[in-house]
């Protein structure tokens, strides 16, 4: 947002004079629809733009004070940084009044100033007692102190110190985070002659540049943008905080509804479940029940679902807590957003609060739910960043965090590299750049040394032991990648050796006796000797006086000197090399078939067959009806 541009919304009762006092600050009408005039009251949104003195400027969004359309005053007030409270001298607070300010209060917006309108038809007591009300009624919210200003649209009396108040509410409200993702939520669909689709809204985070391509959500229907404006002015390139419009030619009226979001292409996901902070109301008229339907707004979106309160079956008034919503229909939300709840029916605020996941997590012990959405509730981001990792039962990928926060890529990539700096999580990848948390990663670590310690107890004369066999002790969330750097970092340390696809502890050895020395040696022998027709597993054991042969059987396999072709029969790893390079040497200028082979090496149909179906499993050779062929080699 730039600096002295802020869009303030309205607030008030129906008829205490919101659409006039806007007409009187800046002369437009924002009343547009015939309705409207035709009953004098305001239905829907209407925008004005108002420039101030010392360059502020200030994009009203006018929104209807009657209760039945209080949904269309909830899509207009998602995006103002200010709220201009509007309540009339000869009614004074109002029901509507009250809702607004409560909803004002549950989106989080910063600042208020409140103008005490209708002041010609009272006298200055009945001001000042309205005045004292409305301080009242400010006291419980965020709103408290604000200025209360007597004026009059009429006779333009006070109009001018409200537009000074107006003015320095630029310098209360924070400035708009750039490194935030495009998120404009659609208001206002129309078609123009000429042009085509054109959409409104609020420009809530990031920037929108003419002829760059957007995606609405949550169809995902894509569209260039062809045009854009600022209070009918066209520009190049809009920033947040501004009130644009936004020409999409690829798209059709019927194609967006109010509440889509537009956003780059593929920058976020809709989701139909959300976990919650939520506030209700001391006003309520009711407390929030486990599994009650309830009416979800955000941006300017409403959605219906059902809420899970996490702790207890009610949320009572004026109290506060954690439930997971499971929407009818899939919205975008990111992390920090705000919200206001509302009765299905009748449809009535009853609280609101704050986003703190958008892809909540499953399978997980309750209170460690809880335990993570209190401290994502409290966190600032990085400190958010951390609390996902470490909840995150694997791999996190800068996009997951974009996503997830409404933040650029290199933002998240940013802060993944901080934390891996202070030792809260560790790189895995760089391209894309993707970490795990530090406990996780500590845990498999553990888990990789433990599991090769019992394997060594279990089979002492092993020189080592597959990596399948040791992902299958992992901790849950250790995927590939998280352990491959696991097992990476404690070679380097020297805490692991790996040969030839075998890992084993740094100071583990196999220390043979005389005997089960001239075992493994004669178990070579036989082998060898044996040549293209070795002994059978079985045959080749009966003959060794050692009660250990069989270990030392295992262990040649396991060193890779003998190679399984199939159940019982084995080769000596040097006789089945041989074997190869013989049948490439002798079949290179075609096939070959059982017969030949039986006569170029000398054996039976017994060892021919599975030697030849081993080598077809490895890719040596493959089968044409009776003939074999060369695989080509790589």
């Amino acid at each position: 947002m730039e600096t002295g541009s802020i869009v303030v919304g309205t607030a008030g009762h129906i008829d205490h004079g919101k659409t006039a006092l806007v007409r009187a600050l800046t002369g437009v009408d924002t009343d547009r629809l015939a309705e409207e005039k035709r009953r004098g009251i305001t239905i829907d949104l209407g925008f004005a733009p108002l420039d101030l003195e010392g360059g502020v400027h200030v994009g009203f969004v006018d929104v209807p004070g009657h209760e039945r359309f209080v949904k269309n005053m909830l899509a207009g007030a998602g995006g103002v940084d200010a709220v201009l409270i509007v309540v009339a001298a000869d009614e004074s607070v109002m029901p509507q009044t009250r809702e607004h300010v409560e909803i004002c209060d549950l989106l989080g917006i910063e600042a208020a100033v409140v103008a005490v309108t209708k002041t010609d038809l009272v006298d200055e007591e009945t001001v000042e007692l309205v005045a004292l009300e409305t301080a009242e009624l400010l006291e419980e919210t965020r709103f408290v102190g604000s200025p209360i200003l007597p004026v009059c649209a009429a006779t333009g009396a006070g109009l001018e110190a409200l537009s000074t108040a107006l003015a320095a509410l630029a310098g209360r409200v924070r400035g708009r985070d750039e490194a935030l993702l495009l998120r404009l939520p659609v208001d206002r669909v129309f078609t123009m002659k000429g042009f085509g689709t054109v959409v409104t809204g609020t420009l809530v985070a990031g920037s929108l540049t003419a002829g760059e391509t957007v995606e609405l959500l949550p169809s995902g229907k894509r569209s260039p943008v062809k045009g854009l404006q600022v209070h009918n002015e066209s520009v190049a390139q809009a920033g947040a905080g501004h009130r644009v419009a936004v020409n999409l030619p690829a798209l059709s009226k019927r194609d967006i509804a109010r509440g889509d979001l537009l956003t780059k292409p593929g920058a976020l996901e809709p989701t139909s479940i959300l976990d919650l902070y939520c506030r209700i109301l001391a006003s309520s008229p009711c407390e929030l029940e486990h599994n009650q339907r309830v009416r979800f707004h955000l941006g300017s979106a409403e959605q219906i679902g059902r809420v899970a309160v996490f702790s207890g079956k009610t949320i009572r008034r004026g109290g506060g807590g954690y439930v997971r919503l499971r929407l009818e229909a899939p919205t975008t939300a990111v992390v920090g957003d705000r919200f206001v709840l509302r009765r299905y029916s009748p449809m009535i605020t009853i609280g609101g609060g704050t986003v703190l996941d958008n892809k909540p997590a499953y399978g997980l012990h309750r209170e460690k739910i809880l335990s993570y959405l209190r401290g994502m509730r409290e966190a600032d981001l990085p400190g958010r960043c951390a609390l996902t990792l470490a909840l995150r039962p694997g791999p996190v990928a800068a996009r997951d965090l974009s996503r997830r926060f409404g933040i650029l890529g290199e933002a998240a990539e940013g802060v993944l590299s901080s934390l891996a700096g202070s030792g809260e999580a560790v790189l895995l990848g760089e391209s894309p750049l993707v970490a795990c948390g530090a406990a996780l990663f500590a845990e498999t670590r553990e888990r990789i040394l433990e599991s090769l310690a019992e394997a060594h107890r279990r089979s002492a004369f092993a020189d080592g032991f597959g990596l399948d066999e040791l992902r299958r002790g992992l901790p849950r969330g250790a995927v590939e990648a998280v352990f491959k750097a696991a097992l990476d970092a404690l070679q380097r340390e020297g805490e692991v050796t790996l040969r030839e696809g075998l890992a084993a502890l740094r100071d583990h050895s196999v220390e043979l006796t005389l005997k089960q020395q001239e075992t493994m040696e004669a178990l070579i022998e036989a082998y060898r000797g044996g040549g293209a027709s070795p002994p059978y597993a079985s045959e080749a054991l009966a003959g060794l006086d050692d009660t250990d042969a069989r270990v030392m059987f295992d262990l040649l396999v396991s060193r890779g000197e003998l190679v399984k072709v199939t159940e019982g029969l084995y080769y000596h790893r040097e006789t089945l090399n041989e074997i190869v390079a013989g049948i490439r040497e002798r079949a290179a200028g075609g096939g070959f078939s059982v017969p030949q082979f039986k006569d170029w090496f000398s054996v039976s149909r017994k060892w021919a067959i599975p030697l030849l179906e081993h080598l077809d499993a490895v890719g040596v050779t493959y089968r044409e009806g009776d003939i074999r062929k060369l695989t080509k080699q790589r």
